[in-house]
């Protein structure tokens, strides 16, 4: 690809903090209350891609035991603000879960960690090129299914995930978003040509982004809309029903809380809008290792990452 230049190295141990850059939040992270430091990044490949003049870097994982030649799914996963690649791995544990299931899983990561979304993206880096070009790279370095291709993130990450899935140049066959809405201002820019699969979780206790929506926790901060406003907006893009049908699914351990499914019915071919709402949840990724208590709780009744996984396959099978 012209004006792309790539180079591959093995990674070095990553670390990092969770803010959101720009809208004055900072929350600080001990990477070593979230997972084993260094462990999972030691075992991806690092590259970076020359786009519009500034190096973009990101991991990969190439799952083990995999037939050579054969084309697998690819999941790009995005960090939150603040967070590093490395650390998004070490948080979600997907290369286990990219091992078991038989997929690439791929972590970009933001300038200054932190992807540009919304009112900021006009002035900042052009994010969508970066993972335009970040797709075709991996697509012409591996056999990858192209109709198996799947977008997941958490916070920023999550709002970034929605926003590419709004792109008309771009079509993921799933999106699953932790924690993130779009900002109201990007709500009028969202008309993608085709049906998007989304899938959102979001905790009704999250003290970051507001589950009703409104500002993020920071002075300063964009609009978010809410949760049911994004579930509705994505509805209608699906072509799906208004009125989703909910049902609580089982309790997995006793930890405070609990898991509803909300179902929007008859969507579009390719389209499905699905949306995990967890009564009491923080900002955090469900079933990953309990963060700071300032996020709020992470659920263990339900894991994000096995999601991620039971997503990819049924992905490209509507």
């Amino acid at each position: 690809m012209e004006g792309v230049v790539i180079l591959m190295t093995i990674d070095p141990r990553r670390s990092g903090i969770f803010c959101w850059r720009g809208w004055k939040l900072a929350l600080v992270l001990c990477l070593s209350l979230l997972a084993p430091c260094g462990l999972v990044a030691e075992s991806m490949i690092s590259g970076t891609l020359k786009v519009d003049g500034a190096s973009r870097t990101y991991l990969l994982h190439l799952p083990t035991g995999t037939q050579s030649g054969k084309a697998l799914p690819l999941v790009l996963v995005f960090h939150g603000a603040g967070v590093t690649a490395g650390l998004m791995a070490d948080v979600t544990q997907l290369n286990q879960w990219a091992d078991r299931t038989g997929f690439i899983v791929a972590y970009p990561e933001g300038l200054e960690q932190h992807w540009n979304t919304g009112q900021t993206a006009a002035g900042g880096p052009n994010d969508v090129a970066f993972i335009t070009a970040l797709i075709a790279n991996i697509e012409s370095t591996y056999a990858i299914d192209t109709h198996r291709v799947m977008a997941a993130g958490i916070s920023n990450g999550a709002e970034f995930a929605q926003e590419l899935g709004c792109s008309r140049d771009l079509r993921f066959s799933a999106i699953l978003t932790v924690s993130g809405t779009l900002q109201k201002e990007a709500v009028k820019h969202c008309v993608p040509n085709h049906p998007v699969r989304m899938i959102e979780m979001h905790g009704t206790d999250d003290p970051i982004v507001p589950y009703l929506g409104g500002h993020v926790a920071a002075p300063g901060s964009p609009v978010l809309i809410s949760v049911a406003d994004d579930l509705l907006l994505w509805a209608r893009i699906d072509g799906c029903s208004a009125e989703p049908h909910t049902e609580p699914l089982p309790d997995r351990v006793e930890d405070g809380m609990h898991v509803e499914r909300m179902s929007f019915q008859g969507c579009a071919a390719g389209g499905e809008v699905t949306h995990y709402r967890i009564l009491g949840g923080g900002h955090t990724w469900p079933g990953s290792a309990p963060g700071p208590k300032f996020l709020g709780r992470t659920t263990q009744q339900i894991s994000a990452s096995e999601l991620v996984a039971q997503l990819v396959l049924s992905s490209g099978k509507n």
